[in-house]
């Protein structure tokens, strides 16, 4: 799949801040978390370029990983299941996030995970504080590093979640405003 890399150092290898992202982007070893990360990136801002067809290919790239209890790696295999559903992909691929939550046969470290993921359905890790400071720094690349992180939590409270905090409406509307936003930073 060295077409995978070719096309990501085409798109983005001299475009801040995505450069930053893909520096030395070499590699497709899918055990390499650095790799895992790279891919789902670029796949986040081909799908904001509004490039699906390249944003498909690199998912389902990545999507080849299953989780093997390394959560250095599954982090970035996540993220790029949440996009997968966003584009339209398989409800069972939910499935794949929800089997992380019982793969262990430590009872104790699985309620810590099922913790942590209750945590992020109700907005914990959306950070939305360092978007506003890199707005009021006037910092649109930094926006822009804080946005697309922002969105992916968003993906995740909208297909994984089922919470108080949150209506759709409420979700649906976040996600659009932060798409566009995103897309008018990188146009």
């Amino acid at each position: 799949m060295e077409n995978i890399i070719k096309i990501v150092k085409e798109k983005f290898e001299n475009v801040p801040p995505f450069s930053l992202v893909i520096k030395n982007f070499d590699n497709l070893d899918l055990n390499d978390p650095e790799t895992l990360k790279k891919l789902m990136w670029s796949s986040y801002f081909l799908y904001f370029q509004k490039d699906y067809e390249n944003a498909n290919l690199f998912l389902d790239f990545l999507l080849t990983k299953h989780f093997d209890g390394n959560y250095d790696k599954w982090t970035w295999i996540e993220g790029g299941i949440l996009l997968k559903l966003e584009m339209g992909g398989e409800q069972s691929l939910k499935d794949r996030i929800l089997e992380t939550l019982s793969h262990d046969d430590d009872e104790q470290k699985n309620n810590l995970k099922r913790k942590t993921f209750q945590r992020r359905l109700v907005g914990q890790l959306l950070n939305r504080d360092k978007i506003v400071s890199a707005v009021n720094s006037n910092d649109s690349n930094l926006e822009l590093l804080y946005s697309v992180p922002f969105f992916k939590e968003l993906l995740f409270i909208d297909f994984m979640g089922n919470n108080e905090k949150f209506t759709d409406e409420d979700i649906q509307n976040e996600k659009q405003k932060c798409k566009e936003r995103i897309q008018d930073l990188i146009s």
